[in-house]
C-alpha cells in the first residue's frame, strides 16, 4: 500500500513538474524575460555572496534553467519507472538502470513539445539547440539517478552479506 501511495505521489510530482516546464514555455517573450531576469539577479546575488565576482549572464542562467528542468524531469521519470517495475525484475540493478534510460526518449519528446509550445507563444522562438540542452540535462539526471541507485544497491547488498555471515 505504501508503495502505491509513493508511486501516485511521484506520478503527480512528475506531471506537475512537466506542467511547470510547459507553463514557462507558454509565457510570452516579455513575461519570460521578466521571470528569467529576476532569476538572473537572484543567481548573481547568491554568486556574489559566495565570493564569485564575475557576473553570470542572462543567457547562461536560461541555459542552466533548461538543463536543470529536464535533469529533474528525467530523475522523476526514472524513479517512477523503478517503482513501477522494481518487483518485476531480477535482482540485477543494471537491468533496472537500462530500463530507466527509457526516460531519455520521453524527455527528448517532451523537450520537442516544449519548444513547439514556445513557437506559438508571443514573441518566442523555438530552437533545436534548446532541445539538445534539455536532453543533455535529462541524460545527466539519469546518470545522477543511476549513480545514487548503484551506491544504495551496493550498500544494501553489503549489509545483506554481513547479515548472512553473522
Amino acid at each position: 500500500m505504501a508503495k502505491k501511495i509513493a508511486f501516485i505521489i511521484l506520478i503527480i510530482a512528475t506531471v506537475l513538474w512537466t506542467a511547470f516546464i510547459f507553463s514557462n514555455s507558454l509565457d510570452n517573450a516579455e513575461e519570460s524575460t521578466e521571470k528569467s531576469s529576476t532569476v538572473t539577479e537572484a543567481v548573481n546575488k547568491v554568486a556574489s555572496a559566495v565570493g564569485i565576482e564575475e557576473e553570470i549572464s542572462h543567457s547562461t542562467v536560461r541555459d542552466m534553467a533548461h538543463f536543470t528542468e529536464f535533469a529533474l524531469l528525467a530523475l522523476l521519470l526514472a524513479v517512477d519507472i523503478v517503482i513501477l517495475i522494481y518487483s518485476k525484475l531480477s535482482s540485477s540493478p543494471f537491468k533496472l538502470l537500462a530500463i530507466c534510460a527509457s526516460s531519455l526518449p520521453a524527455c527528448f519528446i517532451l523537450a520537442c513539445v516544449d519548444e513547439l509550445i514556445q513557437k506559438f507563444s508571443g514573441g518566442r522562438v523555438s530552437q533545436f539547440s534548446d532541445v539538445l540542452l534539455d536532453t543533455l540535462g535529462a541524460l545527466c539526471g539519469v546518470i545522477g539517478f543511476s549513480v545514487i541507485y548503484i551506491i544504495f544497491y551496493a550498500i544494501k547488498s553489503k549489509k545483506a552479506q554481513i547479515e548472512i555471515t553473522h
